[in-house]
């Protein structure tokens, strides 16, 4: 910190730093005063223990000119008056303000806890080199912006923090190749479809990175290369289609998806090697109030990591249950076609078999099957399923090219 600021020296020591700045993390109260966006130390205020749902709000009262809590709701003398430090994940609490909270729920069931997952091209990938340029694709031009623009004091903080991360983030690599890391949580919210996006191109074979990496000129796309709902003539590619590797929110094809749900089970499966111990053992240590003590370090530091795997299990559970529905596609599909799958050693048209829509429908009646798992596998597999249905059948109308069908 010295050598960056080396001022900083003839105004405190690094232990009287921390301190201060510790004091400042875990205890600053974001406000907006005469229309400014800033923060303040509130003595007493900051006393107050974090519960959810809320049961008082906090701001700057302009016409008293000072800062004011109101309650919410009826709280009887002598009883503890509560803040909410807001919905955040397990890490934020124990890293900002020192502790875990056991049960970190909503009233609707929405659990904040998230973990990161990283990401990178593999050295050995045979399309690394290809695979790298839109990995990294975007990245660069924009990145090197802002630069530009904090070099010339002319960004405000929010771009100089988000400039910094872009720039630690570009210095963490493996092997040479960038890594990308996705926090999630169990929710198919923007980082979930982000982490699906970014499985999808390392998954591309040749043909559909080709696909992704290009463009029509008449716009149509992706999925018309791919022979999806579109017979119009295929012109030449003249333009970069999906802008970089985060835009692919929706299937390339079966193999592909089928693809990145593999690499997804083996990342996650990688991320859970790396803890001590398994979630199962941080659940029976939980239970031992005297190894772990209530409200000590060695316990909040104990919830916390034993939500970062709760998450990892719900995306391997994920990723299990979507392979095991497309190989109910890929069964169907065949079947389309006409043609006997191989299952184990024997050939078979596996007419015992579930049917898609015979699964689907038993997923969203299973209590135990967290929504999104169902709503992936119902609507957006459905939709695949749709599409590869369509392509084969226009694939068996049109003249005969070549025996092989795609799948």
């Amino acid at each position: 910190i010295c050598s960056v600021a080396p001022e900083l020296q003839d105004l405190c020591t690094l232990e009287e730093f921390k301190w201060a700045r510790m004091c400042v993390c875990s205890r600053n109260f974001g406000l907006q005063i005469d229309g400014h966006r800033t923060s303040a130390m509130v003595p007493h205020a900051d006393m107050l223990n974090h519960y959810r749902p809320r049961e008082t709000k906090w701001t700057f009262d302009e016409e008293r000119q000072a800062f004011t809590i109101t309650t919410l709701q009826s709280i009887p003398a002598g009883a503890q008056v509560y803040d909410s430090y807001g919905q955040k994940c397990n890490h934020r609490f124990l890293l900002n303000y020192g502790f875990a909270v056991e049960d970190n729920r909503e009233l609707d069931g929405f659990c904040p806890n998230e973990v990161p997952i990283e990401l990178c091209v593999a050295r050995n990938d045979p399309l690394y080199d290809r695979k790298l340029e839109f990995w990294v694709r975007g990245e660069g031009n924009a990145l090197a912006a802002a630069m530009a623009a904090v070099a010339a004091r002319q960004a405000p903080q929010s771009v100089v923090s988000a400039v910094e991360a872009a720039v630690r983030n570009r210095a963490h690599t493996t092997d040479s190749a960038p890594v990308k890391r996705v926090r999630v949580c169990v929710s198919n919210n923007e980082n979930t479809r982000l982490l699906f996006s970014l499985l999808r191109a390392l998954a591309c074979n040749e043909e559909e990175l080709a696909a992704l990496t290009s463009a029509l000129s008449d716009g149509t796309g992706n999925r018309l290369l791919f022979g999806m709902s579109d017979q119009r003539t295929l012109q030449p590619p003249t333009s970069a289609f999906y802008r970089s590797c985060r835009d692919i929110r929706h299937p390339i094809s079966l193999r592909n998806e089928k693809t990145a749900m593999k690499l997804l089970l083996d990342v996650v499966a990688r991320a859970l090697s790396r803890y001590p111990t398994s979630l199962t053992q941080d659940m029976t240590d939980l239970m031992d109030e005297t190894e772990f003590p209530r409200f000590s370090n060695r316990r909040h530091a104990k919830v916390q990591v034993r939500g970062e795997k709760e998450v990892l299990h719900h995306f391997a559970r994920w990723a299990r249950m979507a392979l095991e529905v497309m190989d109910i596609m890929e069964r169907e599909l065949h079947n389309e076609l006409g043609v006997e799958v191989q299952i184990g050693g024997r050939v078979s048209d596996q007419p015992e078999k579930p049917s898609f829509e015979y699964v689907a429908r038993r997923m969203e009646q299973d209590d135990n099957l967290h929504h999104t798992v169902v709503r992936y596998c119902a609507d957006v597999l459905g939709s695949l399923r749709r599409e590869e249905i369509k392509k084969i059948r226009r694939q068996k109308a049109s003249p005969p090219k070549s025996d092989t069908f795609n799948l």
